[in-house]
């Protein structure tokens, strides 16, 4: 007698997408109602993002953010404009402009990796932005030692 067995193996894969967090976008000064900008207000070069057309959702623009290694943070406007913002020094600024958002990606400040590092030297140095007379007042808040 001869005896036959078969063997079946069946494999089931599973893809998920997980869509963004919202906790890992923060407004960038109130977020609604705002354009990104660079180091100032008047700071737009087309080489600081990429810009993805049709983009149905919020959501789906962060995604296209997320998918991006060096993405800094969105523009998103409501039309569907998702501006993948990929600036070596962030989004500093932004511009009141109806219907847009402008989101940070990440941590608060890019590139902070959590412990302080002192500019050239650190002594007898101020804090200033791209220029030595770049110093507005959106850049910072006074707090007093009470």
């Amino acid at each position: 007698t001869t005896t036959t067995t078969t063997t079946t193996t069946t494999t089931t894969s599973t893809t998920s997408t997980t869509s963004s967090s919202l906790a890992d976008f923060e407004p960038v000064d109130g977020g609604q109602g705002r354009a990104c900008r660079g180091a100032h207000s008047n700071d737009n070069s087309a080489s600081y993002y990429t810009i993805f057309s049709g983009v149905a959702t919020m959501d789906a623009c962060k995604d296209h953010c997320v998918a991006t290694d060096t993405c800094v943070g969105i523009e998103y406007n409501v039309g569907g404009r998702c501006e993948v913002w990929t600036r070596s020094g962030g989004i500093q600024a932004s511009i009141p402009l109806e219907n847009y958002w402008c989101l940070r990606y990440g941590s608060q400040s890019p590139g902070f990796s959590g412990t302080f590092e002192p500019v050239d030297g650190g002594v007898d140095r101020v804090c200033r932005g791209a220029h030595e007379n770049d110093n507005f007042a959106q850049y910072f808040d006074v707090q007093s030692a009470d």
